[in-house]
C-alpha cells in the first residue's frame, strides 16, 4: 500500500514539476476569490465538485491542447486519467447543469489548477504524514533492537558475574578447607611431640628413681652383711643354748609358715581381683566411648547427606524453573514476532518489566545466598573446635574409619549410578524433544553441569580416599615409631640384665669369702635364743599389719565399687543432661534442672578427685607397707632357716658328743660345712625369689600407674565435657532470654544442688563461676577482636558474623557494619 502511494506522489511531483504555472496555496486562493454564485444561492461543496467534474470533461479538449507543449505529457495524462476516472461520478448530468457549465467554461482551467493545486497539498501532506510514520517505524525499530542488545548483554553481564562470584565462593571454600587441614595437622604435630616430650621425660624420671632404689638397697646389704658377720661371731658362741628349745621352734615356724602361706595367698587373689576388675572398667568405659563416637559419626553423616541430596534437588529445581522460563520467554517472542505496531510494542514493554523483576529476584537471591554462607562460615568455625576433638578420638578407631569409607564409598557409587540414571532419562526427554532447538541446548548445558557436578562428586571422593590413606600411612608411621622405642627399652633392659647379672657374679665372690667367716657362727648360739623371742614378737606384729592390710584391700574394693557406681550416675546424668537440652517446651525448668545438674556433677568431680587421691596415697602406703612386710618376711624365713639348720647340726653333734666325744671337734668341722654349703643354697633360693618378687612388684605398680593415668584421663574428658555443658547452658539461657525478652535472673546462677549448703556459700559459688564465665567470654572476644583487627580484609569479613553473637548486634546494626566494611575496604 505504501509503495503504491509513493510511486503516485512521485508522478505527481514529477507532472507538477514540469509545469510552468506553479499554483497557489489554498488559503490565498480562498481570501482572493469569493465563492461563486448560481441563481443567487452560495454554492455548495458537493455541487461543486459536480460542476468541476462536467466542466473537466468538457474542457478536456482544450487542456490537452494547452498541456501538449510541456514535456512529461505523457505521464501526466495517465495520471490524470486515473485520477480522474477515480473521482467520475455515478449519475449522468442535466441539460441545466451542462448550461451551466457552457456559461462557465471560461472559468474552469482556474477550477482545475486550483483543484491540482489542493491534491498536490494533499499529496505533500500524506507524504509528510508517510514520512513520519516512517521515520516512527524505523524509530521503534531501532528501539526494538537497542533494548534486545541492552537485554542480551544485561544477561551476559549477569551470568559473568554469577559465574565469577561462583568461582570465588568455591576459592574461598579451598582456601578455608586447605588452612584448617593445615592447623589440625600442626596441631596433632605439636600434641604428638609433647606427648613424646612428656612420655620420655616419666620414663627418665622413673629410671633415675630405679637407680636411686637400687644403690640404697645396695649400701643396704653392705650394711646388713657387716651386720650378718658380727652374728655370725656372736651365733657361734651361743649354740648350746639352742638345745632345749628345739621342738618349740619348729612347732612356732611350721605354724608361721603356714600362715605365711595363707596370706600371701590371699594378697594375690585381692591383686589378681582388682587388676581384673580395673581391666573390666577400662573395657566398658572404651565399649561406651567408642558406641557414642559412632553414634555422632553416624547422625553427622546422616545430617550431611540429607543437606547435600537437599541441596541438589532444590538446584535442579531451580534449573528446570529456569529452562522453563527461558522456553516460555523464547516462545512469547516468537508470538509477539507476529505482532504489529503497538501491540509489540506493549509486549516488549512487558518483557522488560518481567526482565526487571527476574533482575531483583535475582540480586535478592544472592543477598541470601551471601548470607546463607556466611552462616555456614559461622558454623564451620563451630565445628572446628568439635572436630579437634574428633580427631584426638579417630586415632584409635582406624578401623572404624576403613569401613566408614568402604560404606561412604559404596553410598558415593550409588549415588553416582543414580545420577547416571538421571542423565540416561534426561537424554531420552532431549531425544522426544528434538523439535525445540533452544530447549535443546539449555538442556544441553544442564547435562553438561549435571557431568560437572559428578566430576565434582568423583574427585570429593578421590580427596576422601586420599586423606584416608594419609592418615592410614601416618598411624602406620607411629606405630613404627612405638616399635622402634619399644627395641631399645628392651635393648636398655637387656643392658640392665647384664649388669645384674655381674652384681651377681660379686655377690657370689664374696659368698666364698664369706665361707671362712662361717666356722665363727657357732659362737652366736646364745644371742639367738633372746633374738628368736624377739622375732616372735616381730612375726606376731607382721601377721597384724597384714591383717591390717587386708582390711584396706577390702576397703579399696568397696571404694572402687562406689567409684563406678558414682561413674555410672554421673553417665546417667549427662544424658539427662542431654535429652534436657532437646525439649525446648519448659524452657525455665529445663534451665533450673540442668544448672542443677552442672553443680552436681561439679561437686562429684571434685569429690571423685579427693577420693581418687586419698586411694593412690593409700595404694602407695600400701605398697611401701608390703614391701617392708615383704623384705622383714624374707629376712626372717632366712634367719629362721639358718636357725633350723643349725640346730639340726647342734643335735648331731650332741649325738656324736653323747656317744663319743673324742670325734667332737671332727664332727664339729663336718657339720660347720655341711652349714655353710646349706646357708649358700637357701641364700641363692632367696635371691631368686627376691627377683621375682621385685617383678612382680613393678608388673604391680606399672598396672596401678596406668589405671591412676586412665582415672585421670577420664576426669579431664569429663571436665571438657561438663565445660561444654556449661557453655552451651549459657548460649541456651540467650537464647530463651532472647525469645522470652527478660533479664538473666541472676538466682538461677546460685541455686544450689543440696539443701544442707548454706545460702551465703551457694551466692559465694554462684559469683564465682559467674565471674568466670565473664572472664572466659571476655578474653574470647578480646581474642576475636585482636584477630579481627590484624587479619586480612577475607578473614575479617568472616569474623563479622562472630563478632555480631558475641555483642548482641541486631540485624540492622549488623546490615550497616556490612555495608560500611564493605565501602571502606575493597576485596583484595
Amino acid at each position: 500500500m505504501f509503495a503504491k502511494l509513493k510511486q503516485k506522489i512521485a508522478e505527481e511531483e514529477t507532472s507538477s514539476d514540469g509545469t510552468t504555472s506553479q499554483p497557489q496555496s489554498p488559503q490565498t486562493r480562498r481570501s482572493r476569490t469569493s465563492k461563486p454564485k448560481i441563481n443567487g444561492w452560495s454554492e455548495n461543496k458537493w455541487e461543486k465538485r459536480r460542476l468541476s467534474t462536467a466542466s473537466l470533461y468538457e474542457s478536456k479538449e482544450s487542456v490537452f491542447s494547452e498541456l501538449s507543449s510541456t514535456p512529461g505529457y505523457g505521464r501526466r495524462r495517465t495520471s490524470f486519467s486515473s485520477r480522474a476516472s477515480s473521482v467520475t461520478p455515478t449519475w449522468a448530468p442535466s441539460p441545466c447543469d451542462s448550461s451551466n457549465a457552457s456559461v462557465g467554461s471560461g472559468a474552469s482551467r482556474e477550477e482545475i489548477l486550483a483543484m491540482l493545486a489542493e491534491k498536490t497539498e494533499q499529496v505533500a501532506r500524506l507524504e509528510g504524514k508517510i514520512q513520519g510514520m516512517a521515520s516512527l517505524i524505523k524509530e521503534t525499530n531501532r528501539t526494538k533492537d537497542m533494548l534486545e542488545e541492552k537485554l542480551e548483554k544485561q544477561q551476559k553481564e549477569s551470568s559473568r558475574k554469577l559465574q565469577d562470584l561462583d568461582e570465588e565462593f568455591e576459592q574461598r571454600i579451598i582456601k578455608i578447607k586447605s588452612d584448617h587441614e593445615k592447623a589440625l595437622k600442626q596441631k596433632s604435630q605439636f600434641i604428638q611431640y609433647q606427648t613424646d616430650a612428656t612420655r620420655k621425660a616419666a620414663e627418665i624420671l622413673e629410671k633415675s628413681k630405679q637407680l636411686d632404689e637400687l644403690d640404697q638397697e645396695y649400701a643396704k646389704q653392705k650394711a646388713e652383711l657387716g651386720s650378718l658377720q658380727d652374728r655370725l661371731d656372736d651365733l657361734a658362741r651361743e649354740r648350746t643354748k639352742y638345745e632345749a628349745r628345739e621342738k618349740q621352734l619348729q612347732t612356732k615356724v611350721t605354724s608361721i609358715e603356714k600362715e605365711n602361706t595363707s596370706l600371701r595367698d590371699e594378697l594375690n587373689q585381692t591383686v589378681s581381683e582388682l587388676t581384673q576388675k580395673s581391666l573390666q572398667l577400662s573395657r566398658t568405659e572404651k565399649s561406651m566411648e567408642d558406641t557414642q563416637s559412632e553414634l555422632a559419626s553416624l547422625r553427622q553423616s546422616y545430617t550431611f547427606y540429607k543437606n547435600q541430596t537437599t541441596t541438589e534437588l532444590h538446584e535442579k529445581q531451580v534449573k528446570i524453573e529456569n529452562i522453563e522460563e527461558r522456553n516460555g520467554d523464547l516462545e512469547r517472542r516468537l508470538q509477539d514476532c507476529k505482532l504489529s505496531g503497538n501491540d509489540k510494542y506493549g509486549a516488549l514493554e512487558r518483557e522488560r518489566q518481567t526482565l526487571e523483576e527476574r533482575l531483583s529476584e535475582a540480586r535478592k537471591q544472592l543477598s541470601e545466598s551471601r548470607a546463607a554462607s556466611n552462616d555456614r562460615i559461622n558454623t564451620l568455625g563451630s565445628l572446628v573446635s568439635t572436630l579437634n576433638e574428633r580427631l584426638e578420638r579417630k586415632e584409635t578407631a582406624l578401623t572404624e574409619c576403613k569401613r566408614m569409607h568402604e560404606i561412604e564409598t559404596a553410598s558415593l557409587k550409588d549415588k553416582i549410578s543414580n545420577l547416571e540414571e538421571r542423565l540416561a532419562s534426561s537424554s531420552h526427554l532431549l531425544q522426544d524433544k528434538a523439535s525445540e532447538s533452544e530447549r535443546m541446548q539449555a538442556l544441553i548445558q544442564k547435562n553438561e553441569q549435571l557431568e560437572r557436578d559428578l566430576e565434582r562428586a568423583r574427585q570429593n571422593m578421590n580427596c576422601t580416599s586420599k586423606s584416608a590413606d594419609e592418615q592410614i600411612s601416618n598411624m602406620e608411621s607411629e606405630i613404627n615409631r612405638l616399635e622402634d622405642l619399644r627395641i631399645q627399652e628392651h635393648e636398655e633392659v637387656q643392658k640392665k640384665m647384664g649388669r645384674l647379672n655381674e652384681i651377681e657374679k660379686e655377690y657370689s665372690v664374696r659368698v666364698d669369702q664369706y665361707k671362712q667367716r662361717i666356722a665363727d657362727l657357732e659362737e652366736e648360739k646364745e644371742q639367738l635364743q633372746g633374738e628368736l623371742d624377739s622375732q616372735t614378737e616381730e612375726l606376731q606384729q607382721v601377721s597384724l599389719c597384714l591383717e591390717d592390710a587386708m582390711t584396706r584391700t577390702n576397703e579399696l574394693k568397696s571404694q572402687i565399687a562406689n567409684f563406678e557406681q558414682n561413674l555410672k550416675d554421673k553417665d546417667g546424668m549427662l544424658n539427662c543432661v542431654r535429652d534436657s537440652k532437646g525439649e525446648p517446651s519448659d524452657i525455665q525448668y529445663g534451665s533450673i534442672s540442668s544448672v542443677d545438674a552442672v553443680n552436681a556433677l561439679r561437686k562429684d568431680l571434685d569429690s571423685t578427685r579427693l577420693r581418687c587421691k586419698k586411694s593412690e596415697d593409700a595404694l602407695l602406703e600400701r605398697e611401701k607397707t608390703i614391701l617392708q612386710l615383704r623384705n622383714k618376711l624374707k629376712d626372717k624365713e632366712d634367719v629362721m632357716n639358718r636357725l633350723s639348720t643349725r640346730l639340726k647340726q647342734y643335735e648331731e653333734n650332741n649325738r656324736f658328743v653323747k656317744n663319743d666325744r673324742i670325734y667332737a671337734s671332727d664332727a664339729r668341722d663336718s657339720h660347720k660345712v655341711i652349714a655353710a654349703l646349706r646357708q649358700q643354697i637357701k641364700e641363692m633360693q632367696r635371691q631368686s625369689t627376691e627377683r621375682e618378687m621385685l617383678q612382680l612388684d613393678e608388673n604391680e605398680l606399672k598396672e596401678l600407674r596406668q589405671d591412676s593415668l586412665r582415672q585421670e584421663k577420664e576426669l579431664q574428658e569429663k571436665e571438657k565435657k561438663i565445660k561444654l555443658l556449661q557453655s552451651k547452658l549459657a548460649e541456651l539461657k540467650k537464647a530463651f532470654q532472647r525469645e522470652l525478652k527478660l533479664p538473666l535472673p541472676e538466682e538461677e546462677s546460685g541455686i544450689s544442688v543440696t539443701p544442707e549448703t548454706p545460702p551465703s556459700e551457694s551466692t559465694s559459688r554462684s559469683e564465682k563461676e559467674r565471674m568466670e564465665y565473664l572472664d572466659m567470654n571476655f578474653k574470647y572476644l578480646k581474642h576475636v577482636i585482636f584477630k579481627f583487627m590484624c587479619s586480612d580484609n577475607k578473614q575479617s569479613r568472616q569474623l563479622l558474623n562472630v563478632i555480631a553473637h558475641m555483642l548482641n548486634f541486631t540485624s540492622k546494626e549488623q546490615k550497616c557494619v556490612q555495608d560500611a566494611f564493605e565501602w571502606k575496604l575493597p576485596i583484595d
